[in-house]
């Protein structure tokens, strides 16, 4: 099979998938979902490769396929969804520049370190005999209310629907990309390590930033997490972004649930986590974070850039290529170095960003996502 025809094949493969989880999480009659499922990709597939289609032109004229997933319109709801929740001045309104909040905590030293994050994670703080209230809040801040939770795809809420990457792919996401941050000039003039900054673009109820700092700061349960000895001793200071004023509400609360039962402290200040790893979470825009000079000294960044704009399919990446906009909005913001890591998408190289590695991991949202380990080489 040609190349070209492996990249239809693939793209049939994935709006089945797709389609496939859409249709899962209809309600209604069985049969009723099956005939949609059909009616979805055989519209898109025939939009995608119809007869006027089949061929590009010697002046490399973009096939309708390529228009739909660089222009955002197979995602139109997605693509709004993270423009208006993580993007930057042209995505946002005035009021919400003025709601730019910080709040930290701080991992407590006391911790029981022989329970693993993932159980605190899953029993005590974000169980799954919560995720619909979780949910709800998501759909408040989608604008859904009444029980009315089955939208037209063309609906301008589907702006802001909430999901939950899963814990376990971040954790394997966060350890690949570890094993590309330098190893040198790591010791202080006083002979301790340095601290690390992991961010979390888009953190919604604060899931992933906490799992972040409890999964550095209890590091031995994972003989994966690190690449030599000095690197489990690191602390860390995990930051979340996002734009929505509900879900970061929902965070505070949850947080302050963990103070509650030992597992975090409210931070004193810039000293109070010397020890320990510590939690900030912002209220805003990645693009006024960034004048806030959050990313100025960032590690590591991990943005579920699944449904963000793309400029088209690179053959040199193998993956669709996320717009300048991005591209260029992260490589001002991050410091030269910096490692990226992106979901089903990678960062435009023109910008400095070199693709290190990827690897696959599940995400029943999506079935399934590919992670790209990206980093920052200004010249």
């Amino acid at each position: 099979m040609s190349e070209l025809g492996m990249h239809r094949f693939s793209f049939i493969v994935f709006i089945f998938k797709v389609h496939c989880c859409m249709a899962l999480k209809m309600q209604g009659d069985y049969v009723a979902r099956v005939v949609l499922l059909c009616i979805w990709s055989a519209i898109h597939v025939t939009l995608a490769f119809g007869p006027s289609q089949l061929h590009r032109g010697s002046l490399g004229h973009e096939t309708l396929s390529e228009r739909i997933f660089s222009k955002g319109l197979y995602f139109p709801m997605l693509t709004k969804m993270w423009n208006m929740r993580h993007s930057g001045e042209l995505h946002e309104t005035s009021a919400q520049r003025k709601n730019y909040e910080v709040v930290a905590w701080d991992v407590s030293k006391e911790l029981d370190k022989s329970i693993s994050p993932g159980e605190l994670m899953e029993v005590l703080l974000y169980p799954e005999s919560e995720r619909n209230s979780r949910l709800k809040v998501g759909n408040i801040a989608q604008g859904i209310h009444n029980g009315n939770g089955l939208l037209r795809l063309d609906d301008d809420r589907m702006a802001l629907t909430y999901a939950e990457f899963p814990m376990e792919s971040f954790r394997l996401l966060i350890t690949l990309a570890t094993h590309y941050l330098p190893k040198s000039n790591r010791i202080n003039m006083d002979g301790s390590i340095k601290r690390r900054k992991l961010i979390d673009l888009g953190s919604g109820t604060g899931k992933l930033a906490v799992y972040g700092a409890l999964m550095q700061f209890q590091s031995d349960h994972y003989s994966d997490i690190t690449y030599d000895a000095n690197l489990s001793h690191e602390k860390w200071d995990v930051h979340g972004i996002e734009i929505s004023r509900e879900l970061h509400d929902m965070a505070n609360r949850i947080l302050d649930r963990a103070v509650a039962k030992g597992l975090l402290l409210a931070s004193q200040g810039k000293d109070s986590h010397l020890d320990t790893s510590s939690i900030t979470l912002h209220l805003g825009s990645a693009a006024i974070c960034a004048g806030h000079q959050v990313f100025d000294d960032a590690d590591i960044v991990f943005c579920y850039s699944t449904a963000l704009p793309t400029s088209g399919f690179s053959v040199v990446c193998e993956a669709m290529v996320l717009n300048s906009e991005w591209s260029s909005l992260l490589a001002d913001a991050c410091p030269n170095g910096c490692i990226v890591i992106t979901t089903d998408r990678v960062l435009a190289p023109e910008y400095g960003w070199k693709l290190l590695d990827s690897i696959s991991v599940e995400n029943p949202e999506l079935c399934g996502s590919i992670g790209y380990i990206q980093r920052l080489d200004k010249i």
